[in-house]
């Protein structure tokens, strides 16, 4: 039996949100991560676990089962729980924001790691970060130091971006990571979304349904990188008499829009529910720009770009199965695709 003093003494946060259960549940987790405990080797009993840790008979159990549950350990009737199988696959942690703004970006992104990472023998997990420096850290350091990932795909806030450099930069050499469409290529191994590839097929879609007048919305609120949009729109031969209009009801200020580029499909979302006709036809061609809700909202569905955010997780975890060095610092970018939807066919076949 391991020696429960070395490898499981610890106090249980009880004014963390984090339920007792699942925190002791991850400390477990990390140490068959870290390779205290072998695959078929014996993890604590229940009592040596409740004295080590100061929790409830209750809470151990409930630690214990998810842990079965989860296939990190299995029971033996009568000696108690051993490690399985699965604690000995190397962990990568997706490390992104899974809240209501994030959600649809992160979870393709972690769909493509997961296509590619089961199949690489990888343990996928998902770890959602909020948009602040401090909460990005506190989610790779959970991570790293109590789950035990040894590999990442990170998405670093936008807004904190040289401090969530110099924090990964400590990681590196005993952690491989992944930077995931952020602005820090040349300092880590990154896959960034080769935005000006998808505005030319936008503005190309545009000329061909016969589309010369154009306004924007959105773009100039998130990314630096958005604004060549306009560039590119007018070197395709488009007039932009609206560059970055604020809001929906701004675009009464402008006339013979033929068509309005949204930074966001949600955007767009909205401005068709807004602008539309008794038939469901809003009067210009729309499009979004990232595919969050292609398909949602607008009957037949919205044109818009999709990022290639799924390929980017598939090759992001191909990248960490290899056998990068340390200081790597290959950049990638991955090609989007246009999705055409009925927001811009209707317009074409007026």
């Amino acid at each position: 039996m391991p020696d429960t003093e070395d490898t499981l003494q610890f106090t249980l946060e009880t004014d963390s949100a984090r339920p007792l259960y699942l925190q002791l549940r991850d400390r477990i987790i990390g140490d068959i991560r870290r390779g205290r405990y072998k695959a078929g080797s014996a993890i604590p009993s229940i009592s040596a676990l409740e004295a080590a840790t100061n929790a409830s008979r209750v809470t151990v159990i409930r630690a214990l089962t998810r842990l079965t549950e989860d296939g990190f350990i299995f029971p033996q009737h009568g000696k108690g729980y051993y490690v399985a199988e699965r604690g000995q696959k190397t962990l990568l942690a997706v490390v992104a924001p899974f809240d209501l703004r994030g959600v649809h970006y992160s979870s393709r992104l972690l769909a493509g790691v997961e296509l590619a990472g089961q199949s690489l023998g990888f343990d996928i997990m998902e770890t959602p970060c909020g948009t602040t420096e401090p909460e990005f850290e506190s989610a790779v350091q959970q991570a790293v130091f109590e789950r035990g990932a040894r590999r990442l795909v990170v998405v670093p806030p936008v807004d904190s971006l040289e401090a969530a450099g110099r924090f990964l930069g400590q990681l590196r050499g005993a952690h491989r990571l992944v930077v995931a469409d952020r602005g820090l290529a040349g300092h880590f191994p990154s896959l960034r979304q080769d935005r000006t590839a998808g505005y030319w097929l936008l503005a190309g879609h545009l000329k061909d349904i016969g589309a010369r007048r154009v306004a924007t919305v959105g773009f100039a609120s998130d990314f630096e990188e958005d604004l060549p949009l306009h560039g590119v729109l007018r070197q395709a031969g488009l007039m932009v008499v609206a560059p970055d209009v604020p809001h929906a009801d701004a675009l009464d200020s402008f006339d013979g829009i033929d068509a309005v580029c949204c930074a966001d499909d949600y955007i767009a979302a909205r401005i068709h529910l807004a602008r539309r006709d008794a038939s469901g036809r809003a009067p210009f061609a729309l499009t979004g720009c990232n595919r969050t809700a292609h398909g949602h909202v607008v009957p037949g569905g919205l044109t818009t770009i999709d990022p290639g955010l799924v390929e980017m997780g598939r090759l992001a975890a191909t990248m960490l199965a290899e056998d990068l060095d340390s200081d790597s610092t290959r950049d990638v970018l991955v090609a989007p695709q246009l999705v055409i939807g009925a927001s811009t066919q209707q317009y074409a076949s007026r």
